[in-house]
């Protein structure tokens, strides 16, 4: 009996000890009401959303250099994590017109810190102006920098040397003009300022601001002073054109990494339009003859410049190309006549002269003795010339078989006398270059 009783009560007591670990587990897993979980909790704080920043960001610097009608407009590019190729220009307008802006430079620039600086000129005296750095991606960004006033000085004035704006280490330009501007040339003009031990490659890249262009021409120098001018003369631009430059410098590196890059530009100006000059100079045939003939042998050649409509004929050996516009490339003249060897004179450049090839006194020498063969010279003197004089030689005006053109020295006859005239250049296709000339003709 003791033993059946002492089973039940280790079975009743087994089966409380599980429903009280049932009764814990419960609670263990079961949450709390509101209120129970304010008390054993802080609320929870809601998740802050990531601020994105913008691809990059810019200041609009203060304007120097003023004058009644003239201020330099600066700003400062800071990069950001995109890497598009974007744009900067700068946005003004008179303060008390803020409706009335003007949108002007824009230039192409990589992803990099850089001061861009533009002079703007035909302001108003005695007026305040805002102005502010515009940045623009072509997809998402279109960036607006804080507005800069100044005021313009009352009167007229010299332009005042700008401020720079140093940093505390590294190195910074600052553009100073663009200056001596000719039809086909300008110099170019910075100061570069470096702080601390370090030296700099320093260029200016420039192109036409209304051409495309996929690449900027470019200068190139190396800069070790702490403070260093850098004016270089550039040469070859089309005359009445519009430029837009700007100076690059990077660290010189001797691992060849641009440790640091520094652009300062959108800078633009305006060649001279290109100067008229005339070509003109005296030739003549470089065979005898009478000079009762000399104002026909020395007349009817054509003299032109390739690859232009500018062309003349001599007149008693005189020619005159009037009107030719100076340009950045070089000229070639073309000197051509029926059975006469063509001449060219390359390297004719009008830096604002006139030209004059062959004097008077000391004309320009065209060889007799290309003859036409079927309507066709071949540029050279040699023995198809030749039968060309004895199918008709002995003949003489009149006798129904002579024909003038053949006739070089014009004595009215085709004999011997015309076939020494080939003779005398045979077996040659090239001219000697002028004398006097520095080898440029």
């Amino acid at each position: 009996m003791f033993q059946k009783r002492k089973k039940t009560i280790f079975k009743a007591l087994s089966v409380s000890l599980c429903l009280i670990f049932a009764v814990l587990l419960l609670a263990a897993v079961t949450p709390p009401t509101d209120a129970a979980a304010s008390e054993m909790m802080p609320p929870l704080q809601p998740t802050p959303t990531p601020t994105i920043p913008p691809f990059l960001t810019g200041k609009t610097l203060p304007a120097t250099g003023i004058t009644s009608t003239n201020a330099m407009f600066n700003g400062e590019i800071i990069p950001g994590m995109q890497s598009n190729v974007y744009t900067s220009t700068f946005e003004y307008w008179e303060s008390s017109q803020p409706d009335k802006t003007i949108i002007i430079g824009g230039s192409e620039w990589p992803n990099r810190s850089y001061y861009p600086s533009l002079r703007i000129t035909g302001l108003k005296p005695d007026t305040e102006y805002s102005y502010r750095v515009l940045l623009d991606d072509y997809y998402t960004l279109h960036y607006k920098a804080n507005i800069v006033t100044f005021k313009t000085l009352p009167e007229s004035g010299s332009i005042p040397t700008p401020t720079p704006i140093l940093p505390s280490d590294g190195f910074v330009g600052y553009i100073k003009s663009a200056s001596k501007i000719t039809s086909t040339s300008a110099l170019l003009d910075s100061t570069i300022y470096i702080i601390g031990s370090r030296s700099v490659k320093a260029y200016y890249e420039y192109k036409p601001n209304r051409k495309w262009i996929t690449s900027y021409m470019k200068t190139d120098s190396l800069i070790t002073n702490q403070t260093a001018d850098f004016p270089v003369e550039i040469k070859g631009l089309e005359p009445g054109t519009d430029y837009i430059f700007r100076l690059i410098i990077k660290e010189n590196n001797p691992n060849g990494e641009n440790i640091y890059v520094h652009y300062v530009g959108d800078w633009i100006f305006t060649t001279q339009p290109a100067r008229l000059n005339k070509i003109s100079g005296y030739i003549k045939p470089d065979l005898p003859y009478d000079e009762s003939v000399f104002p026909h042998i020395t007349s009817g050649f054509k003299v032109s410049l390739e690859g232009t409509n500018f062309s003349a004929s001599t007149d008693n050996g005189y020619f005159v190309i009037p009107n030719v516009p100076e340009r950045s490339s070089s000229y070639t003249l073309k000197i051509s006549k029926p059975n006469y060897l063509t001449r060219t004179i390359t390297g004719l450049n009008l830096n604002g002269n006139d030209l004059v090839i062959g004097s008077q006194n000391a004309p320009l020498d065209i060889w007799a003795g290309d003859m036409m063969v079927d309507g066709v010279q071949d540029n050279a003197i040699n023995m198809s010339d030749i039968m060309e004089i004895i199918e008709l030689y002995n003949s003489s005006e009149g006798d129904g078989k002579y024909e003038e053109a053949r006739d070089l020295n014009m004595d009215k006859a085709i004999n011997m006398a015309d076939i020494m005239v080939i003779i005398t250049h045979f077996n040659t296709s090239i001219y000697p270059l002028p004398v006097g000339y520095g080898g440029a003709l």
